[in-house]
């Protein structure tokens, strides 16, 4: 898909599971707080899993149709086994290591300080403009004390003796923000199974508890699962299985809002974005959390006083998931011959995101600040003028209290498959299987939200709503609470004919109609036929190989099929959204109804064409090699496209565009020593693909290519990522670029759709994928060492370069290479640090440059990458001291993860090739030793 999901589809024991919420690819990497409940799987226990196993070709996914086109994960969940009742326990201690700047590219107070006072002869950081501007360090608090009297004495002297006096301690403080705001955290997993019964009936209960104590100060996490199961066979024809599954997450995190892009200027932003990561990163290390005497001290953020500690404390979210599921299975035996299966499911998810927004906490002091200043009040875009009086000054609509911001989405799932399946083998030499089966889904999804307004959390709670915040709110075009609910009903049929030939030669058909709510009326557009055949030649099997000693096995495999999937169009009808009209005064509004898409009848699923070959061969017992090819045609695809226009819509959803992916996939396993005592085996994974788009109609504009998250082009890949020209320095030291028409500007629109000019920079997904492990088995121990790999992709840098800083703004060590007087531009590419004369000369379209310059061919860097993923050493008790304390099986291991990254571009200057900087409740992974024990009764 282009636009759609590209997520796998999760499918365990049995049943697809569904996503709370629908996550978009680009929302995946936004750091917004969707994301904490995107995954389906969060709340499965690992101990609980017996094993996994990923489907990508079209004969493998078959069975799971139209939503099957991106893979699946299957995960099989542990079963009671009969005989003597046994228990697992299993404890896990994890602890995550806190980043150090000196894998950054940061520079420290010293340099940041040479660099403040820089900027303060160019006109910045002056009195007039520190005082009263959004953001200010060092130089706001130094002001402030010049200006303060007290005890018949000045906070400060006015002297350069006594300024530098000052700023010296700053200029030596060096603040480590990794160390202020991580640690190195303690994660605890502890799990607890019972099992057992008799070959009639079987049961398995387990929970656990997973307790995270947070790798930063504003994090933490626990969560609590439990699993019951019983099989039974209540006859010799008839087998009931019951199982029910729980889990509760309950986690806090720092206060985010949602990003939002900013397309004039080409930027993203997120206001009052505190994430641990990003502060540490953009904030200056001159700045201290606390004074000399251990005091919290502040500085000024959104015009009001700020400090990141103190902000922790009042500015939280609270998330609270519930996850249940109730399933059965029913198996009955007809004859040895036929057989009839049934799975049911119910479940029921509800997440609660409380954000919680206290007095104390700088979100609610930008509401009241600069009241009484003119200038600031002006400024200051939280503050609200009653548009009846235009000459009235702002006022605050947040004088009491603060926020209470709940967001709830719940969902029920109801999941039914029926399946009849008929085996037999014909004069032991022919064997067929045929399989016929429904499936039925069935989602309710309610999404709601509210804002409250003057929640006093200092005063017991009580509530002192201004309603000037409900009329601003209104005046905006928002609503400070509702609701929303989606319905997805989903039908299949399939069948399935399989036939071997005495072992050698296997055959393989099936067939597939799916239908959904969520496309056209049409039945050629809601019902769609998927199919895939398939077939194997086990070689080795051959008389001419039987005798073969040194070939372990050979077998040459095809595939040829349709798949499909939904894509992120759901106008099959007209769809009309209730709005209220936005006018200047209250009494003028009036509810409203607009069409938000116009009825595509024809709307239908993405489809996809799969071709697959490979073979498999092992030599000598101790060489396996798997090899699969694989080109994929998809067809019907759903994008943009520009319309006539007549009914209103310029551009609508339709399927039409089309798209080509092929790659080759290996794995080489080999068996070096094998003996009684020591064992060596390795492992090499490789992977290769490549995705073209080769029609696509659509007309982006130029930050929709540029962005770090990449954009789609016809005759790109789907994710492809395009830099704007670099030009060069002019003569005043800011950066030029080469437009459509090949003239040298400092004038970058990121709006213009004119795009032939940009240079394509590469795919941001990697061409290539894999990885590599090591297995020494010596007696009772066991060591494993993997290491993976990525390489062919291309990685946006960290927008790092502004046309104004402040001094609360952390700046890298590129800025030392930075242009400084004329004639530097033939030696270097780093723009110059704007003075204020040439800020105000070019104005807020300076912005631009500096933004287009982040963009640029000079802000990109190879995505490849070798880490050392993990390094295990596991221990397992021998049995004779096992017996002296009744235990059936005990283990000890020690792992490492994410521990070196042996190979990197070095232009990404600590940038991690794996993770988006996107600020929010994203974090990296972080370097972590996990020490685990494991003992069976």
């Amino acid at each position: 898909s282009i636009y759609g999901d590209t997520k796998p589809l999760w499918v365990v024991d049995g049943v697809v599971l569904e996503d709370v919420v629908d996550i978009s690819p680009d929302q995946l990497s936004s750091g917004d707080a969707a994301t904490l409940i995107s995954s389906s799987v969060a709340g499965i226990n690992a101990d609980d899993i017996e094993s996994f196993q990923i489907l990508k070709d079209a004969s493998a996914t078959a069975l799971y149709g139209a939503r099957a086109m991106n893979g699946v994960i299957v995960i099989t969940t542990k079963k009671g086994r009969a005989g003597k009742n046994s228990i697992r326990v299993t404890s896990e201690f994890t602890m995550k290591m806190k980043p150090k700047y000196a894998n950054y590219d940061i520079l420290n107070s010293q340099d940041q300080m040479e660099m403040f006072l820089e900027m303060e002869e160019n006109g910045w950081l002056s009195y007039a403009d520190v005082m009263r501007s959004k953001d200010a360090g060092v130089f706001h608090k130094m002001y402030s004390l010049i200006e303060s009297y007290e005890d018949g004495k000045y906070g400060l002297e006015h002297t350069d003796e006594a300024k530098s006096g000052f700023l010296r301690r700053y200029e030596r403080a060096n603040t480590d923000w990794f160390d202020v705001l991580f640690r190195n955290s303690l994660q605890q997993n502890h799990s607890v199974s019972f099992s057992g019964g008799s070959e009639t009936s079987k049961f398995y209960v387990s929970t656990s508890w997973l307790n995270d104590a947070g790798w930063t100060i504003a994090d933490r996490v626990d969560r609590y699962t439990v699993n019951m199961r019983g099989d039974f066979e209540v006859t010799d024809k008839l087998t009931v299985g019951i199982q029910t599954k729980g889990s509760i997450r309950e986690q806090k995190t720092p206060g985010t809002f949602n990003r939002s892009n900013d397309v004039v200027s080409g930027n993203y932003s997120r206001e009052f974005d505190i994430n641990p990561f990003s502060y540490a990163l953009n904030t200056t290390r001159t700045i201290t959390p606390r004074d000399e005497d251990g005091n919290l001290e502040y500085v000024r953020m959104n015009y009001a006083p700020f400090n990141i500690l103190e902000e922790y404390k009042n500015n939280y979210i609270n998330l609270d998931v519930l996850d249940l599921s109730i399933q059965a299975d029913l198996g009955y035996k007809f004859n040895k011959h036929l057989d009839y299966k049934f799975t049911g499911s119910m479940r029921y998810v509800k997440s609660a995101n409380e954000h919680i927004i206290k007095e104390g906490s700088n979100v609610v002091a930008a509401y009241n600040a600069g009241i009484d200043d003119p200038v600031i009040s002006d400024a200051n875009k939280y503050l609200w003028r009653d548009i009846t009086y235009p000459n009235s000054r702002k006022i605050s609509v947040l004088p009491n209290g603060g926020f209470y911001n709940k967001e709830t989405n719940t969902m029920k799932n109801f999941y039914i498959r029926n399946m009849l399946n008929y085996n037999r083998i014909f004069d032991e030499i022919h064997s067929v299987n045929v399989m016929l089966g429904q499936e039925l889904k069935y989602v309710d999804r309610q999404s709601d939200y509210f804002n409250g307004y003057g929640y006093q959390y200092n005063k017991g709670g009580v509530v002192f709503t201004d309603p000037n915040i409900i009329k601003s709110t209104n005046e905006s075009g928002f609503s400070y609470f509702g609701m929303q609910e989606f319905r997805d009903r989903f039908v299949a049929g399939f069948a399935n004919l399989a036939y071997s030939y005495k072992g050698k030669y296997t055959f393989n058909g099936t067939a597939r109609v799916d239908g959904s709510n969520q496309l056209g009326q049409s039945k050629s557009a809601r019902y769609l036929p998927t199919w895939n055949l398939s077939g194997k030649w086990n070689a080795k099997e051959e008389s001419f190989l039987t005798d073969v000693e040194w070939l372990s096995n050979l077998s040459f495999r095809g595939t040829y099929g349709l798949t499909a999937s939904m894509g992120p169009a759901n106008n099959a009808s007209i769809v009309y959204r209730n709005a209220i009209t936005t006018t200047p005064y209250d009494s003028e509004k009036q509810n409203a109804m607009y069409a938000a898409s116009l009825e595509n009848s024809e709307l239908t699923w993405e489809k996809q064409y799969e071709t697959n070959i490979g073979f498999d061969m092992s030599l000598f017992n101790r060489i396996s090699l798997s090899v699969d090819a694989y080109r994929r045609k998809g067809f019907d695809l759903i994008a943009f496209v520009r319309t006539s226009g007549i009914g209103g819509e310029g551009w609508k959803f339709a399927n039409y565009a089309d798209m080509t992916s092929k790659g080759i996939e290996f794995s080489l396993g080999t068996r070096n020593i094998v003996s009684d005592a020591f064992n060596w085996t390795s492992n090499v994974t490789f992977a290769y693909n490549k995705n073209e788009i080769t029609s696509l109609k659509n007309r982006p504009i130029i930050y929709d290519l540029v962005k770090a998250e990449g954009g789609a082009l016809q005759g790109g890949p789907v994710r492809g990522l395009y830099s704007i020209p670099f030009a060069g320095l002019n003569e005043y030291g800011l950066p030029t670029f080469y437009d459509e028409n090949g003239n040298v500007t400092t004038q970058v629109y990121f709006q213009d759709n004119a795009i032939s000019h940009l240079k394509y920079e590469g795919s941001i997904d990697p061409k290539i994928t894999g990885g590599f492990s090591n297995i020494i088995e010596y007696k009772n121990w066991k060591l494993n060492v993997f290491c993976s790999y990525q390489f062919g992709n291309k990685i946006r840098l960290y927008p790092s370069f502004h046309a104004s800083y402040s001094d609360m703004d952390a700046i890298t060590k590129d800025m030392k290479n930075r242009w400084l007087m004329p004639g530097d531009e033939e030696y270097t590419n780093i723009p110059v640090i704007a003075s204020k004369e040439l800020y105000d000369k070019y104005g807020y379209q300076l912005e631009s440059t500096y933004n287009a310059y982040n963009y640029s061919d000079q802000r990109v860097a190879k995505g490849d990458f070798i880490r050392l993923k993990e390094i295990s050493l596991e221990y397992r008790i021998p049995k004779e001291f096992l017996n002296r304390f009744g235990l059936t099986s005990a283990s000890l291991k020690a792992q490492g993860t994410n521990l070196w990254l042996m190979y990197s571009d070095k232009a990404l200057n600590g940038q991690d090739p794996e993770f988006f900087g996107t600020g929010g409740v994203a974090l990296p992974v972080p370097k972590q030793y996990t020490f685990s024990l494991k003992l069976g009764f």
